[in-house]
């Protein structure tokens, strides 16, 4: 007798993790791919405009990172599709390795996204290769949780994908598995935030340009935005999965919003990671003036008498470069009587002063 009823409540408990999954992906799917829809038509605008050899690792990794999420958009339609026929039919069905896929996919994405990022502080620190082994221990710490849980998913289909419904809440090894490399992608999330924003508004203060200004303005705030949205999106979903290993599996309503909850968190992280990604190729985003920022060599300020509100009988004729020193441009000053020689300097904030 507790043996039926033992086999009863696990039938149960199998059926109701079906229903779940059926409810989030019937609300998942629909939202995802309009942001989907969104990240493509970013993407192909920035390859149709973009020729500089400055975005060609934007270009290159960009496009393997879009592949990728393009495989984890056609497993998530054919997840979709299978089990909405299977449930209709009363067959069971397990998820588990669409979010092996997803969860690999996910993390490919990530790292993607975030070596983009630091090679972003890399042009700003000084300590480059400090930076340089910390970005790439972080990254190898993701890689490995993330590859480690979709392994662990795999194993957990001991009956098959066609032979066995979802269980109603993970196990715990699963969940402690899942939530590890969450955990250590939010951890980069937030160092890279940090150091961004303290090179950025270092460089800034520094800087009397304006276009390097807004720029610099420009990464700040898409990295700010972009690592607030994805840590806080990675927390939420590292809640659901423990609340939801903890609940207990006769309370369908609960179960129910937590499915669903987790569902559109998983599905939505990749897809924000990918649009701070687009946020920051814009053609001329990166490039010389982001390099300016922390180069110690003295660029070509000749286009700066552009800017200048000089008559238009100044002439620039020489340039005159001294090592270590500042930048000396030989002009005329042509007056309707005589013609004086004069000599600006260009200090290294870029100030010009005359001297005759």
């Amino acid at each position: 007798m507790i043996s039926h009823l033992a086999c009863k409540s696990s039938d149960e408990c199998f059926e109701n993790g079906h229903q779940l999954d059926t409810d989030a992906i019937t609300i998942t799917v629909p939202l995802t791919s309009i942001l989907s829809g969104f990240i493509l038509l970013k993407f192909g605008h920035f390859l149709l405009a973009s020729r500089s050899k400055e975005q060609r690792f934007a270009r290159i990794w960009g496009s393997v990172a879009l592949s990728v999420h393009i495989i984890q958009c056609v497993a998530q339609f054919e997840n979709a599709s299978v089990i909405l026929r299977r449930f209709v039919v009363s067959e069971p069905f397990n998820i588990f390795l669409y979010e092996a896929i997803e969860t690999l996919s996910t993390m490919l994405i990530v790292i993607i996204v975030q070596i983009h990022f630091a090679r972003v502080v890399h042009i700003l620190v000084l300590d480059k290769h400090k930076w340089s082994l910390l970005a790439g221990t972080c990254c190898l710490i993701t890689g490995i949780g993330g590859v480690g849980t979709s392994a662990l998913l795999i194993t957990e289909l001991s009956h098959g994908r066609l032979n066995q419904d979802t269980p109603a809440r993970l196990s715990t090894r699963l969940t402690a598995c899942w939530t590890s490399w969450l955990s250590s992608a939010t951890f980069f999330d937030v160092i890279l935030s940090c150091v961004l924003t303290h090179q950025v508004l270092k460089h800034r203060a520094s800087t009397t340009q304006n276009s390097l200004k807004n720029s610099l303005r420009r990464i700040l705030m898409i990295s700010v935005n972009a690592f607030l949205m994805t840590s806080l999106t990675s927390v939420i979903a590292i809640i659901l999965v423990i609340v939801a290993m903890t609940s207990p599996t006769d309370n369908y309503f609960i179960l129910n919003r937590l499915r669903v909850a987790a569902f559109i968190i998983n599905s939505c992280l990749p897809r924000i990671y990918l649009l701070a990604f687009c946020a920051t190729i814009k053609p001329g985003f990166f490039g010389n003036k982001l390099a300016q920022a922390n180069s110690h060599k003295k660029p070509n300020l000749a286009p700066c008498f552009h800017w200048l509100p000089l008559p238009n009988h100044i002439i620039m004729n020489s340039e005159e470069r001294h090592p270590g020193g500042p930048i000396w441009f030989t002009v005329h000053f042509q007056q309707e009587s005589e013609a004086s020689e004069y000599t600006p300097r260009i200090s290294d904030v870029g100030t010009i002063g005359f001297s005759q």
